[in-house]
């Protein structure tokens, strides 16, 4: 019996408040890794509610799909310990450098004295400022990388390469898209409930130790052949 829209919204309701609880658990001061998680809970309340919202628009949840199975990817490696959640931050921060430099070489940003207010010297930017944002420039983890280390390449390949079409628009001609409107919401539907039960499973405090195996049967695709 096919399983309705209106019951993946039931489910993802019940995702929902489940993601309220867990972040109600966790530590109003813990380690990196409870903040780190923490964000990416209420990063995984924000999208399964919009995706109640958008039950209408099936391309849009794909897209919500995508990130959320990208969101996952990363907790799984950052629920391993503490370091890992270091190197998540590094790389944060390294990304936001990044765009900081970019902006200011293009001329398109300025940094002014708190003070002043006038722009500072282009003496300051050459030897403090841009100087600074470079060093903190860090390799990121790849996610298939992480999704191939935590033996969850299947699922990388299977809901993220697939996913991953819509999100870059190379669906036209052969995808079930938006073109002849035969793109049902099913689908994606069904793939967020799941990623975000296996989400819930890894964040929920206090956390254990979830066996792959156990996400790959959340997800339905612990049978299939291959790695």
């Amino acid at each position: 019996m096919a399983i309705t829209i209106e019951s993946y919204i039931i489910l993802l309701e019940t995702r929902l408040e489940q993601f309220r609880a867990e972040r109600a658990k966790y530590p109003a001061y813990g380690t990196k890794q409870d903040e780190v998680l923490l964000h990416f809970i209420e990063r995984a309340e924000q999208f399964v509610g919009a995706s109640i919202t958008a039950k209408d628009y099936p391309l849009s949840l794909s897209v919500i799909s995508r990130i959320l199975c990208e969101d996952f990817f990363l907790v799984v490696w950052i629920a391993e310990s503490e370091k890992n959640a270091l190197e998540y931050e590094a790389g944060v921060l390294s990304e936001v450098a990044k765009m900081m430099e970019v902006n200011l070489a293009a001329g398109r940003s300025v940094i002014q004295n708190k003070t002043t207010k006038t722009p500072v010297s282009a003496k300051f930017m050459d030897e403090e400022l841009l100087p600074k944002l470079r060093s903190l420039k860090a390799p990121r983890a790849r996610i298939e990388a992480l999704a191939k280390g935590a033996g969850l390449q299947r699922v990388y390949d299977i809901l993220y390469r697939g996913t991953s079409l819509e999100v870059h628009g190379n669906t036209f001609g052969f995808w079930p898209s938006i073109d002849g409107h035969n793109f049902t919401a099913d689908i994606p539907l069904s793939s967020i409930a799941a990623v975000a039960k296996c989400l819930i499973a890894v964040i929920a405090f206090p956390r254990r130790s979830v066996p792959t195996r156990e996400l790959l049967t959340i997800l339905g695709l612990e049978k299939l052949k291959g790695k």
